[in-house]
């Protein structure tokens, strides 16, 4: 459960959607997202450490914006509540709302269609990321010394609730608004006593849809003003919260935040004991400490307890809410907060330290921060009163807790610094003196040029015993650890191009940890400076060479070029130039294989004798494998490849009214296997031409459309498949014998066609082709033969070819569309109601049609369309 809470909380902190315009602040959250019931099913968990800590930090940054500090405090307030042994806060009993119906709500989206809701009652909405509805608050009868109270608690998502007098004010300020009163949820106090009906805009400000509730109910009032002590003034934006008895404690009621004015009006929907306090927390009120009402100061802005209000003798004054008549008066006078300035300066001379981050932690661990402007100048203001510890750090510096204790420079213990005593209408002085911390930079470079700008560089500290004591990462050559401790050190630079070097000098295989007694120790005492010292890298050796014809020794441009890992079968690739060179930079140590392709030569594994040209060159066993170690030089290799052999040849069809245009041909081992393969178009003379063939004996295979599979140069296969020709009599079919480089024409193939009959099919009305039009072959005992689709010429060429050898007997031909036209069945019978494959027509009166053929005559068919019929299927 604790990773659950800090999950939500990093994705309210962090979240990647943006707020609405309307919402959006200075350095605001990029996303508001919690869902405080699963905080409220927190209650008995304990909640991490860190959580509450940043939560904390937030709270009190002077770096963030009001809506962050606000969002955070909210955030703590609840889920701090939900710590074992906290006090809980009081329950609210609020109408129990109904669901209303997606439409209702996306219909009153603008304040002129806002939805009706009564006092007493609650409504439930769906809303979309960052969506709102309106409702129309009746108030239907007006009563003087009578509030209403008016809430989003129940929703699932955080919501803001905005109320106008009328939609008229829609584009002035609103007459109240209110977000994160209870949680991330809003409440808001109105008279009752002053208007028959308010507007209300209901808003969602989370990036995820959920549920957003609103209720309104009649309560007691409690209204007043706040001023500040100092000059009268009124005090804006400061939050009033209720805490009623409940089991001898006080629990958080309800919240309500002053006006322009100074004035705040409070809601008390529950019978019972009350009292109430003021609650800062926010950067533009830091100028004023809290109080309990009616004039006890409050260590702590932590509206959910009274605990942290006190004085000598002193205790808050109680309000008893007997019914909702009730309506008080409670005012507050406001005290200056403390304030703590000071200025940061060097230790040595004096001079101001800018960017310096100066911390005060009261006594709960509440924090404030500040930072040092361009004079060493600082400002901490709104940490309540008491008493609290400070301590300053800077980049380079030792950091120097209060009264001038210096601590670590990457972390202060302020518990081992004095106590600050701090009062309200008081300001204080406390400077800090920071001494330099010790720093090593150093510069990486191969070969006395520092390593290019863009590669990334990882420098470590590294202690005696191999532990990392500092690490860094940068881009380009330069590196600097910052605020080291004194101490010995090792350095090691790591980066992708060179060997890992332990200073000074020293190449290492891994970590350098093994190498640390050969490094050049780096001793850091409290007197020293700045360390500057470089670092001379070896870059990793480069594989190049040359890659040419084995013929003609003439130089190959854009030849690949592949380098496998022997043991992890990585690649990398390169590419020859067009000179035929080639480089491989970077080359880490290990041994790997080689292999090289080019276009119209035999792919090459680099000095295998036994590998063909089908295995891939990390998994050739009789590779040579070229190593590379920490000592080895640039490697140059001379590569040669083979010419492709190729193959020419025409190949026509018995059957000159059926065009031969797509093939493949297959290139098959001595077991039938294809070993390549080559699919193509003929040219309009029939002819192919293949090169790239490697050398070998091969047996050339042909398949084409509706032929027969045939051998070079007359085997017919009717079972061959496209890789594999092993149920053939291979030996009736004649090997050739490819040299590298050698050329084989004239191999002429004569296909055999499935015996076939050209049907056309044209519309009868206009004699135009019919083009993609299906004709379905049935064999004499009704059974599916073929299918063939018509061309843009309206032609096709359907057979029985479900064997070698056609079965001899008579067909019936029908026809399957989707375009409209009428089925039929040849010759000329029509089937309206639909075709014969799908069962809505009759062969029985079919024309039959022999196969095999005797006459390769053209049948022809007359399609009629739809419309050609009359309501009572008989043609016109």
């Amino acid at each position: 459960m604790r990773r659950l809470f800090a999950a939500i909380v990093v994705a309210f902190l962090f979240g990647s959607t943006p707020l609405s315009a309307a919402n959006r602040d200075d350095g605001a959250l990029d996303a508001i997202d919690i869902n405080s019931q699963l905080i409220d099913r927190m209650r008995g968990s304990e909640l991490s450490d860190n959580v509450v800590t940043h939560l904390r930090a937030l709270r009190a940054s002077a770096d963030v914006s009001e809506l962050v500090q606000r969002k955070a405090n909210s955030l703590l307030t609840l889920a701090e509540s939900r710590k074992p042994g906290a006090v809980q806060p009081a329950q609210i009993v609020l109408p129990r709302p109904t669901q209303v119906q997606p439409e209702l709500s996306a219909a009153s989206e603008e304040c002129t269609t806002a939805l009706p809701l009564s006092l007493g009652e609650g409504q439930r909405h769906h809303l979309a990321p960052f969506g709102h509805i309106w409702v129309r608050l009746q108030v239907d009868s007006p009563l003087t010394h009578r509030g209403i109270f008016l809430s989003s608690r129940g929703s699932d998502v955080d919501v803001k609730l905005t109320v106008l007098e009328d939609c008229r004010a829609e584009r002035a300020s609103p007459y109240t608004e209110s977000d994160d009163a209870f949680g991330l949820q809003a409440d808001v106090a109105l008279p009752g006593d002053q208007r028959g009906f308010w507007m209300v805009k209901v808003e969602s400000l989370s990036p995820r849809p959920g549920n957003a509730v609103v209720s309104g109910v009649y309560s007691a009032t409690i209204r007043g003003n706040v001023t500040r002590q100092s000059n009268g003034e009124n005090v804006r934006f400061v939050g009033v919260a209720a805490l009623r008895l409940v089991d001898d404690a006080y629990r958080f009621q309800t919240i309500a935040t002053t006006d322009v004015d100074g004035n705040y009006l409070l809601a008390l929907t529950e019978p019972g004991t009350y009292v109430l306090r003021t609650s800062v927390g926010s950067q533009t009120h830091h100028f004023v400490a809290d109080k309990a009402w009616p004039d006890i100061p409050c260590f702590e802005s932590s509206p959910d307890t009274i605990s942290n209000c006190y004085a000598e003798g002193q205790s808050p004054t109680t309000f008893t809410i007997v019914d909702f008549s009730a309506d008080f008066t409670a005012d507050f006078v406001l005290n200056d907060a403390p304030t703590i300035t000071g200025q940061v300066t060097h230790t040595s001379n004096g001079q101001p330290v800018s960017g310096a981050n100066i911390t005060v932690v009261s006594a709960s661990g509440n924090m404030r921060t500040a930072t040092s402007d361009v004079s060493g100048r600082y400002v901490v203001e709104g940490f309540g009163y008491g008493p609290v510890q400070m301590y300053a750090t800077a980049a380079g510096y030792h950091g120097n807790l209060y009264n001038d204790r210096e601590c670590a420079s990457v972390g202060c213990n302020i518990a081992l610094g004095d106590i600050l005593d701090t009062a309200v209408d008081q300001s204080y002085r406390v400077d800090f003196t920071l001494n330099r911390a010790p720093s090593i930079s150093y510069v990486a470079s191969a070969e006395g040029v520092p390593v290019p700008p863009g590669d990334y560089v990882n420098g470590k500290l590294l202690r005696a015993d191999g532990s990392v004591a500092y690490e860094i990462g940068h881009a380009g050559p330069r590196g600097t650890f910052q605020a080291v401790e004194p101490g010995t050190y090792y350095l090691a630079v790591f980066t992708p191009r060179y060997f890992s070097t332990l200073y000074e000098g020293v190449d290492c295989q891994d970590d350098c940890v093994a190498e640390l007694p050969q490094g050049q120790p780096l001793i850091i005492s409290v007197d020293s400076s700045a360390t500057e010292i470089m670092v001379e890298m070896r870059r990793y050796p480069s594989l190049r060479g040359i890659v040419s014809d084995s013929q003609t020794g003439q130089r190959i441009p854009y030849a690949s070029v592949e380098i496998f890992d022997a043991n992890t079968r990585h690649s990398r690739a390169s590419i020859s130039n067009a000179a035929g060179e080639f480089s491989v930079d970077d080359v880490q140590p290990g041994e790997y294989l080689l292999q090289f392709f080019s276009r119209g030569y035999v792919m090459r594994t680099w000095e295998a004798s036994t590998c063909t040209p089908r295995d891939p060159g990390d998994s050739c066993a009789d590779a040579t494998r070229i190593t590379f170690t920490s000592h080895s030089p640039d490697i140059f290799l001379q590569a040669s490849l083979d010419p492709n052999a190729s193959v020419s040849g025409t190949i026509t069809s018995d059957a000159s009214y059926f065009p031969l245009t797509t093939i493949s041909l297959d290139f098959v081992d001595s077991d039938g296997n294809v070993v390549f393969q080559s699919v193509g178009n003929l040219n309009s003379q029939g002819r192919f031409d293949v090169s790239d063939l490697p050398a070998g004996t091969y047996r050339v295979g042909v398949r084409g459309q509706r032929h027969h599979p045939q051998l070079y140069p007359s085997v017919i296969c009717p079972n061959a498949t496209q890789s594999s020709w092993a149920s053939c009599d291979l030996t009736q079919a004649l090997p050739l014998r490819l040299e590298n480089g050698s050329t084989v024409e004239n191999v002429n193939l004569a296909l055999t066609s499935y015996q076939s009959r050209p049907v056309r099919v044209v519309r009868k009305k206009d004699g135009r082709p019919a083009v993609g039009v299906t004709l379905d072959l049935w064999d004499s005992q009704r059974r599916h033969s073929d299918a063939a689709q018509t061309d843009a010429d309206g032609l096709a060429w359907p057979a029985p070819y479900n064997s070698f050898l056609v079965t001899a007997g008579l067909y019936s031909l029908s026809t399957y569309n989707e375009l409209g036209f009428i089925e039929q069945i040849y010759d000329g019978v029509d089937c309206p109601a639909g075709s014969v494959f799908f069962g809505y027509c009759d062969l029985g009166d079919s024309t039959p049609i022999h196969y095999p053929p005797t006459d390769f005559s053209e049948l022809l068919i007359r399609i009629g369309d739809s419309d050609d019929l009359f309501g009572d299927g008989l043609e016109r």
